[in-house]
């Protein structure tokens, strides 16, 4: 892993190739980090960014850093929260990939963060900072640039936040949920509960869910009533490291607490390795049509 930093400083004076702005939509200034960037960036950076006809959510784009130390600025917007509720997490992660995609395309060989969406636009701290610092590491540990990220805060007291929040994530687990039919069911005793079976050529997303009443819901409304799958619904239990959990993309598909982690079924393999101390099935729902023994109440 190459480096990553986490330092109390003004942005806008470090000694970067890149400094990140995190902007509005217009990308024409604001508050906080984003107006302190286009104070010392001078009045060329409101007509870069006006000829770059704005930004959206979770998306990135770049201008030169004019009166900046930095030979760049890449802006980034961030979403606002929303208790979570209409896909904060994958946009914020978005940002960083973003970021770091046009870093790579540029080359850029040092490159400094602020605290995406943390401000005004009210996305939790700690949940913002594990995002952010898993969506970096993952993307350095496949790419040569960049070659140095900061991230940078405000205070001492945000600083020695995030530095808390990141060994707390890397020390933890995160706890996972995945409703299952019979079909599955069977073959994951087959395997022993240590793993789940591969993904069907048109199943491209294996998508276990981080609440366990969203996981008995499907198991009980979805999976009792599919007779071609024994109508039988199975809620397994299963742990893997929270900062593994922080490289895949969270999305929200409904209520406050339909959240799934998005696995591709390419990296299914590589996410059974990490499975710790087994799958557990901790619930089952049966259909009126179920016809064999009901082990799990």
């Amino acid at each position: 892993m190459r480096n990553i930093h986490f330092i109390k400083a003004d942005i806008t004076t470090l000694q970067v190739e890149a400094i990140v702005n995190a902007a509005n939509n217009s990308m024409m200034g604001g508050g906080g980090v984003d107006g302190a960037i286009h104070r010392a960036a001078g009045a060329e950076l409101a007509e870069a960014c006006r000829m770059l006809n704005g930004c959206a959510t979770g998306q990135s784009k770049i201008t030169p850093g004019f009166a900046l130390p930095s030979k760049y600025i890449i802006h980034t917007v961030g979403p606002v929260w929303n208790n979570g509720t209409s896909n904060e997490d994958a946009l914020l992660k978005s940002c960083y990939r973003s970021v770091l995609e046009l870093a790579l395309q540029h080359k850029v060989r040092s490159i400094a963060f602020p605290s995406i969406s943390t401000g005004a636009y009210r996305f939790p701290f700690d949940r913002a900072a594990g995002i952010a610092y898993h969506t970096v590491s993952e993307f350095l540990s496949k790419h040569t640039f960049p070659e140095c990220v900061y991230f940078v805060c405000y205070n001492d007291a945000d600083l020695k936040q995030f530095e808390r929040v990141i060994k707390k994530t890397n020390m933890s687990t995160t706890v996972l949920y995945r409703p299952v039919g019979q079909k599955e069911f069977d073959l994951i005793k087959a395997g022993g509960f240590r793993f789940f079976p591969p993904r069907l050529h048109w199943q491209p997303i294996f998508y276990p869910v981080l609440d366990y009443e969203y996981a008995c819901t499907i198991a009980r409304d979805w999976n009792t009533n599919d007779a071609a799958n024994g109508s039988v619904g199975y809620v397994t239990k299963f742990e893997i490291p929270g900062d593994y959990a922080h490289t895949f993309e969270i999305h929200n598909v409904g209520a406050s607490n339909h959240n799934e982690l998005w696995v591709p079924a390419s990296e299914l393999e590589q996410f059974n390795s990490k499975i710790v101390n087994g799958i557990k099935v901790i619930k089952a729902y049966y259909g009126e049509d179920f016809k064999g023994e009901r082990i799990y109440e």
